[in-house]
């Protein structure tokens, strides 16, 4: 299983605590005929690996951000896109058409197509920075707005959060979320027996696996939030999606 270090979903600088998505992932390939193991490699390249089928499967994107690969029928878990701007900064997102005159910052192979085509005015790579994703994407990203080259960037709540608690970063604060995505575990698309039976196995377990007190659990050791989107008045529970 392909992966990226992407706290606190997943940790592979720490053991002890690999987070709650490779517990999950650990899970619930216990229960089943298949030995798990993971490969740590930047995002695009394990979206790649996956999709050529050097690797079996993919943790844990959103359909938007790997269309080709292969699902199971029930999502593991959620993930809501805000963007992040520094504190006493005054910025705001007003909608997607002023985007245009507003430079931020996104990770490649991101989910935001469709959110940018949404608006009056489609935005386009020359109104935003595009950096690789891996470990360094956050700091990257916060070095552009120390520099007044951007105003924001996107990314995951979680992680931003995660971020900021292990790095005693003050500087950042949390603006609109604009976004909310499923979590998979995306299987590759090349035709094998193999993948026919990870894919049987996910659509029989992964239903029963979310109602046990350790899915809750793993999301309350790790402290994860489903912030509401901009256009909501309170984000729905985990087990209300």
């Amino acid at each position: 299983m392909s992966a990226i270090d992407w706290c606190p979903q997943i940790c592979p600088q720490t053991p002890d605590k690999p987070g709650y998505m490779v517990e999950m992932a650990n899970d619930v390939f216990k229960h089943s005929d298949f030995d798990l193991e993971f490969e740590y490699v930047p995002w695009s390249r394990a979206i790649y690996r996956v999709k050529v089928g050097e690797t079996d499967a993919l943790l844990s994107p959103s359909k938007d951000e790997a269309p080709e690969l292969r699902y199971h029928s029930e999502p593991l878990s959620y993930q809501t896109h805000c963007f992040w701007t520094l504190r006493n900064s005054g910025w705001h997102f007003d909608g997607v058409e002023n985007l245009v005159r507003q430079p931020f910052v996104i990770y490649r192979d991101h989910s935001y197509a469709s959110f940018f085509a949404s608006g009056a005015v489609p935005i386009t790579s020359d109104h935003y920075f595009e950096l690789i994703y891996d470990e360094r994407y956050i700091p990257r990203a916060i070095q552009l707005l120390e520099a007044k080259r951007a105003n924001a960037f996107i990314f995951t709540a979680n992680s931003v959060i995660f971020y900021q608690k292990r790095y005693g970063v003050q500087s950042l604060a949390i603006g609109e979320c604009i976004k909310r995505d499923e979590l998979w575990f995306a299987l590759s698309p090349q035709p094998s027996d193999k993948i026919d039976g990870i894919q049987a196995h996910l659509d029989d377990y992964l239903a029963q696996y979310k109602k046990t007190e350790r899915y809750r659990a793993l999301l309350e050791k790790y402290d994860i939030v489903l912030p509401a989107l901009y256009n909501e008045t309170t984000a729905p529970a985990f087990t209300q999606q």
